[in-house]
């Protein structure tokens, strides 16, 4: 591009217009340095964005990973608790069937000692 401005100079020395040709290059080269620090700024900032985003996406993967375990550790507990219950219901139904023992020995005693007793009476 810088070569296209040496072959104008000298196109435009010729025709006496050098002066306009050196203001556009000067022009040219200003517009051309603003973009390059445009793009410069614009390439900061996407590391800068892409760096968010890297931060941002580590984050978010400790977080899933904070929340795998702690639903891990809810899974174990329920099922710890769900065993403690069926224990419990075991046990449970153990001393329901030992108490229905017991009842049925205390009625009969009661039955036995009632039927002694009115022998007893008829004697």
């Amino acid at each position: 591009l810088f070569n296209c401005f040496s072959g104008w100079r000298s196109e435009a020395q010729r025709v006496g217009r050098l002066a306009a040709v050196t203001a556009k290059e000067h022009q040219v080269k200003e517009d051309l340095a603003c973009q390059a620090l445009q793009l410069e700024r614009l390439r900061r900032q996407l590391g800068n964005k892409a760096e968010e985003i890297v931060a941002a996406t580590a984050d978010q993967e400790d977080a899933f990973k904070r929340l795998t375990l702690r639903a891990e550790a809810a899974e174990a507990r329920e099922r710890r608790l769900e065993t403690s219950l069926a224990a419990r219901d075991v046990s449970a139904s153990r001393s329901a069937r030992m108490l229905e023992q017991e009842s049925a020995i205390v009625a009969f005693r009661s039955w036995a000692a009632i039927s002694m007793l009115r022998r007893l009476e008829t004697t």
